[in-house]
């Protein structure tokens, strides 16, 4: 009689601990096939049966406790895993101890053991297989108790189900029970006695799993705001460039594109400045990668102390290539900030004894402006327009700033002397700041 079929979803990855579960499940099928073989209830091999299932118990649970404690596993989980132990050798025993008094012992086993079976190993073991892991990957005892009980909120949905079996499984032995008591003899009534106070201490064993449950449940809630920090700080950190520690081409796109629309919405200019390290291929080759590294950061450094306003944003653009987005600031602002960055960067003196363009590692800066209430080009055209100022200095000898120059030159002196340029539905006019000083700490 198969009672429990083993199958690979009870599988922890424990070498030793599987194995034992193996044997645990056969000498579970065996107890049963004893108790529908056996003409008697108190026959040997019926008695055999039971000890050897109840001693294979006790020692795996053993092995598995001192596992715990020699893997360093947190308390509350190992005092948990050794009381739901306690519990099934208990419910072993009540089983062995009122066979006499039960009309089908092989049914009340298979209610009894298998439930607790099922939820034990692929809720308790497995979680404290996942701990192990984790312990071995070097996080902290606490951390792995969080990070296991966060990553299977579905333990306690297995464990809840396996009371309710528990619970019907109660019930009907009970319902049996005083069916039985009123046809059996004074004899039996004593037994119907001890079945009763198997059912009370099983059922504040279920109080307490029920409170164990609560207090879980509490935990993954708790858990469920830690990682939902957790996931907060991953998101920083993957629009974050992990050298440079400032923002990465991804979150540049997506802030470019959100000043854009607000720079639309409210008819002012948006500058951007686009930052080449000048051949810091040679650099990279003269004095090795680490030292490229240490250059660029630097220079990001550099970069996020200048540009301090509220709207500014620093980002890598890729390689030793960075970007500048300068919110309500006028090409002549720009040029200002731009200018301020190649002569702070100048002033660092990194030696850099390849470059043609200094002794020291320099910048060439590209710089464009637009007005999006005013004209029809997209974010990407002032990208572009930067990446031309860029081409520029890089094409006149490096080591300093260009600017583009076109219709928004005009525009911005049109709005000087009182003109009225043309503005779209539902954007406010607002003179553009012109040559704005604070966009750089100087």
């Amino acid at each position: 009689m198969a009672v429990i079929a083993w199958t690979d979803d009870f599988a922890t990855g424990l070498g030793v601990v599987d194995r034992q579960h193996r044997r645990l499940v056969v000498l579970i099928n065996r107890l049963a096939e004893a108790l529908v073989a056996s003409p008697r209830i108190d026959s040997p091999a019926l008695a055999c049966a039971y000890q050897r299932l109840r001693d294979h118990a006790a020692s795996h649970f053993s092995d598995e406790e001192r596992l715990m404690v020699n893997g360093g596993i947190d308390s509350r989980h190992a005092e948990t895993h050794r009381q739901a132990h306690v519990q099934l050798i208990e419910l072993i025993d009540s089983l062995w101890q009122s066979r006499t008094a039960i009309s089908n012992p092989a049914e009340a086993l298979l209610d009894v053991v298998s439930p607790w079976f099922v939820q034990h190993t692929l809720g308790v073991d497995k979680l404290m297989a996942f701990q192990i892991k984790l312990l071995r990957q070097g996080e902290t005892a606490e951390r792995s108790y969080e990070l296991a009980s966060a990553a299977r909120p579905s333990e306690s949905y297995a464990t809840l189900d396996a009371l309710r079996q528990l619970f019907q499984t109660l019930s009907r032995r009970n319902l049996a029970l005083e069916q039985s008591a009123r046809e059996r003899t004074r004899e039996l009534e004593s037994v119907n006695l001890k079945l009763t106070h198997a059912y009370v201490r099983l059922n504040r064993q279920d109080q307490s799993l029920e409170n164990q449950i609560r207090a879980r449940t509490q935990k993954l809630e708790r858990a469920n705001r830690v990682l939902t920090a957790a996931n907060q700080r991953l998101k920083n950190i993957a629009c974050t460039d992990g050298l440079l520690n400032i923002a990465n081409r991804a979150s540049f796109d997506e802030r470019l594109d959100g000043e854009w629309r607000r720079a639309g919405r409210d008819a002012l200019p948006l500058s951007l400045l686009m930052i080449d390290v000048d051949h810091f291929k040679l650099f990279n080759d003269t004095y090795g990668h680490l030292a490229g590294d240490r250059c660029l950061q630097s220079i990001a450094q550099t970069l996020a102390a200048l540009t301090h306003r509220p709207g500014d944003f620093v980002a890598r653009y890729g390689g030793e290539e960075f970007v500048v987005v300068l919110p309500n600031t006028d090409i002549e602002g720009a040029r200002s900030c731009a200018e301020q960055i190649r002569e702070r960067i100048r002033s660092m003196q990194i030696v850099h004894g390849t470059s043609d363009a200094d002794c020291c590692v320099t910048v060439s800066i590209g710089a464009s402006c637009r007005l999006p209430g005013y004209t029809a080009v997209s974010a990407a055209e002032l990208v572009r327009q930067a990446d031309e100022g860029l081409y520029r200095a890089k094409s006149e000898g490096r080591n300093c700033v260009r600017c583009f120059r076109d219709e928004t030159k005009e525009i911005s002196e049109g709005v000087a002397l009182g003109a009225k340029p043309p503005v779209l539905p539902g954007f406010r006019l607002s003179l553009p700041r012109k040559n704005d000083a604070s966009a750089c700490a100087r």
